[in-house]
């Protein structure tokens, strides 16, 4: 992976002398000398002098080199030396070295230059043939001796020798570069057989359960349960709901003296319950413990931690579950039935027994962790339930969320329980809620992978420590207005190849609509994969529609995966669409924003070929032509979710028009954006092509107008002269009324001549930027058609650019100014901009003053 530069200097009466340099990609960029020294010897009198012959050498395989590089660092020996790959680490040298070679091809378009790939050079056949015959000719020497395999360069492993043999992590890494065109090739020569290939085991999984194993009907249980009377409830009413409470208990769990202990916690203000005396006349055939604590009104996530810690401290629980006493449990034996599913987990993930958090299916709450269980593994781990920061709301989706990282979060599907108030009394305690989702949440999966990481004892031997990788956690929000059954189907049938979390939110955006009902049919209760459907009520608890980015805000709020995938409820992802995100999460976790392609179909009538002529929809596949696109479409877009407090802004239209370029020019400023061209989905035409879709189109137009007002987007923004679309708007609405009023009605009739000149210059400018490729077939076949495409397209584009000017007169001191779609990726564009209206609208004044003016 080199460059090599060799200057050619011929003298009359002397032989040709050649001076060689070599140089590895970026090595001119070295902190130990000047930069600016070197940018000028390296720069300016090597690539940029057009006398120096250029031999650009570079790998076939991008991978083997890094893997090389990784290995010739080990200490052990290169021929069997197995690396374990960081996956990011590979990116930024991918990125680094194509970056390289990228600006060679630039710089030396114009130079004489050959390209050689290194392996041609070792291997002893025709393309070794081939290669030196670039070589000689580029050299001016002749081919005199039949070329041989250069020995002195061989490589430190066989070329051919498969690359999982080098990488202990191969699968890993093979899937995060399956879906990318560039690095899926890198794999191509690996076809060996499963057979063949050796395992990848990067560590000893010790027999962890072992030790903490015991028999069944030793488990010890508590039952943790704040409790209080209400502020208008009868003290017969409270006595009623804990009897249900303790009956359900008492006929669904084991009998004594396997019995579970209830700890209830009450406050010392609480006349009816503090003494303890009808509680324990009500739950007179199970263990009570009844505890008072003073100053903890309504906080009960602080109770149950308490409550938890006398539960294991003093009497040595194994198990405890967050409860109320307002829970009705209504199946039996469901202890068992936990207990095994906390065996499962540490069996399926090789995890200590205990690491694990396993919920009821609520059905009051469908899909959500409420009153989970945990073990005292948990407990010794955290040396609490919860941190102190929760008072009482968000403990129970915590402490599913935490274990969720490690597949060992899980609902106990045939263990249901009603919770009959749920918090929806507010006269009972006021809501305290707290955003645990960001650095909380992160601290406590460290601490929680570290304590999974200790060494593990064995006999008289202590064994490697588990190597445990937290699995990612991808959610797939869906605002849904259309209510197309079956492309919702579709889009919650997506699975991921790689072991992965994943949920789905249904944000239904139109209650009135008559599949309505059959959206929230599709709410599920799974281990993974699980469907949830929201909706957004007003505060009389009617369902309303909210647009579409308020319901992307809602479910991106409600859910705690590490990134959120954002999809049209019209759109049909690709199978692979999950594992593409996926992979890419893994090469650039750093990246604000991941960029799919939307794909668009073949254009059916006049105004669909039309939209393609004019790329009305470029940007919805700008992930196959950008490394790092300025924005991309909310119709498939991945983003930061937990971790980030970016959402969409509420100003712009509810059909969608402005938002993603938005939400886009914020998310910059945290991470790059990223292109996923792997990760496909395709888009119907809107309104099915019908002319009723410039409505759609123009609606664009209208908030991304609304973007130049924004403080945080002038960045994005640069001022130019008036376009003939904006010029024709001012003289229609201004200029001919204007001389109407003053009786010239002559002037008049010149202005609307030139008005009719101005239309027809524009449209011929707009159209003539039209290239032939941007038109297909069957117009392309027919010159009067594709005239008439081009003319449509250019139409489209000035009723584009007289809608925003429309609505730019909103805001006066944004009148002229325009949005930089490439946010500084490209200023040669900006530039092309100004100039260009600036010609026109020179042209465009005269022309006015010649024809409407003239007296």
């Amino acid at each position: 992976m080199k460059i090599v530069y060799m200057r050619i200097t011929k003298k009359t009466f002397n032989p040709i002398k050649a001076i060689g340099y070599k140089s590895f990609p970026n090595h001119y960029q070295q902190r130990s000398i000047p930069l600016a020294t070197l940018d000028e010897v390296y720069k300016r009198r090597i690539l940029e002098d057009s006398d120096v012959l250029k031999i650009i050498l570079r790998r076939e395989n991008v991978l083997r080199t890094y893997v090389s590089l990784c290995r010739s660092s080990q200490t052990a020996s290169y021929q069997d030396c197995q690396i374990h790959i960081d996956i990011s680490e590979m990116q930024r040298f991918v990125d680094r070295y194509l970056a390289a070679y990228e600006t060679y091809w630039k710089q030396t378009r114009w130079h004489p230059r050959c390209i050689v790939h290194y392996e041609d050079l070792i291997r002893d056949d025709a393309s070794l043939k081939t290669a030196m015959a670039k070589i000689w000719k580029l050299l001016g020497v002749h081919d005199r001796e039949e070329p041989k395999a250069l020995a002195e360069c061989q490589p430190q492993s066989p070329i051919e020798a498969p690359l999982w043999d080098a990488i202990r992590n191969y699968d890993e890494v093979e899937f995060a570069c399956r879906h990318d065109p560039k690095l899926r090739q890198c794999f191509a020569s690996d076809c060996a057989s499963n057979t063949e290939k050796s395992p990848t085991v990067d560590y000893i999984s010790p027999d962890i359960n072992q030790s903490l194993e015991v028999a069944s009907e030793t488990y010890k249980w508590a039952l943790l349960i704040p409790v209080r009377s209400g502020r208008n409830e009868s003290i017969h009413e409270c006595a009623d709901r804990l009897k249900r409470m303790y009956m359900s208990i008492l006929t669904t769990s084991r009998p004594a003296p396997n019995a579970p202990l209830l700890l209830f916690g009450v406050d010392d203000d609480d006349d009816a319950l503090c003494n303890g005396q009808l509680i324990r006349s009500i739950c007179k055939d199970l263990p009570v413990q009844v505890e008072v604590f003073s100053g903890l009104q309504g906080k009960i996530c602080k109770i149950w931690g308490l409550l938890a810690a006398l539960a294991y401290e003093k009497h040595g629980a194994h198990f405890t579950c967050l409860l109320g006493d307002d829970v009705v449990i209504q199946t039996s034996h469901w202890q068992e039935k936990i207990e095994s599913e906390f065996k499962a987990i540490a069996r399926d993930e090789s995890l200590p027994l205990g690491a694990a958090c396993v919920a009821f299916v609520d059905e009051s709450f469908r899909g959500f962790p409420s009153f989970p269980v945990i073990h005292t593994w948990h407990f010794e781990t955290f040396k609490s339930v919860l941190p102190p920061s929760f008072t009482n709301q968000g403990g129970d989706p915590f402490l599913f969320e935490l274990y969720k990282r490690l597949g060992a979060a899980r609902f106990a599907l045939d263990c249901s329980l009603v919770n009959t108030i749920g918090g929806k009394h507010t006269a009972r305690y006021t809501k305290q809620s707290l955003r645990f989702e960001g650095d909380m949440l992160s601290s406590a999966i460290s601490t929680l992978l570290k304590a999974i990481e200790k060494p593990v004892k064995s006999g008289t031997k202590i064994q490697r420590s588990l190597s445990v990788k937290p699995r990612m956690c991808l959610d797939v929000v869906v605002p849904t207005y259309r209510c197309d059954i079956q492309k919702l189907k579709t889009i919650t049938s997506l699975r991921a190849s790689w072991p992965a979390q994943v949920s789905f939110w249904l944000v239904l955006d139109n209650p009135t609509h008559h599949n309505a009902p059959i959206v929230r049919d599709m709410q599920t209760v799974a281990q993974n994969y699980q469907v949830n459907v929201l909706e957004q009520f007003t505060a009389t608890g009617i369902p309303r529609n909210v647009g579409a980015s308020a319901a992307r805000n809602f479910g991106m709020a409600l859910s705690m995966a590490d990134n959120v995938v954002l999809l049209d409820d019209d759109v049909e992802p690709d199978d692979n669409l999950l594992d593409a995100y996926l992979g890419a999460i893994m090469r650039w976790p750093d990246a604000s924003v991941y960029v799919g392609s939307t794909k668009m179909p073949y254009p059916t009538n006049w105004l669909t070929h039309a939209l393609v002529a004019g790329d009305m929809a470029g940007t919805y596949t700008v992930a196959e032509r950008m490394r790092n696109p300025p924005w991309g479409v909310t119709a498939n877009l991945c983003v930061k979710a937990r971790t980030s407090r970016i959402r969409f802004d509420l100003s712009y239209p509810k059909t969608g028009g402005g938002e993603d370029l938005d939400y886009c020019a914020r998310a910059a400023r945290h991470g790059p954006i990223q292109a996923v061209s792997g990760a496909k989905a395709f888009h119907p035409w809107w309104h099915d092509g019908e002319i009723t879709a410039i409505r759609h189109i123009l609606a664009w137009a209208k908030g991304e107008m609304q973007c130049v007002t924004k403080p945080w987007f002038r960045q994005h923004t640069f001022f130019s002269m008036p376009n003939g679309a904006e010029i024709l708007f001012m003289v229609v609405s201004f200029g001919i009324p204007l001389t109407l009023l003053s009786c010239r009605f002559r002037m008049a009739l010149r202005l609307l001549l030139s008005c009719f000149a101005i239309l027809c210059f524009e449209l011929f400018w707009h159209a003539s930027r039209i290239g032939d490729h941007r038109i297909r077939s069957p117009m392309k076949e027919s010159l009067v058609r594709s005239t008439m495409v081009r003319l449509l397209a250019a139409s489209i584009m000035m009723l584009q650019e007289g809608t925003r000017f429309w609505h730019v007169l909103h805001s006066p001191s944004c009148i002229l100014w325009r949005i930089d779609w490439h946010f500084g990726q490209s200023p040669d564009w900006v530039v092309y901009s100004k100039r260009n209206n600036f010609l026109r609208s020179l042209f465009y004044i005269v022309l006015i003053y010649k024809i409407g003016m003239a007296s």
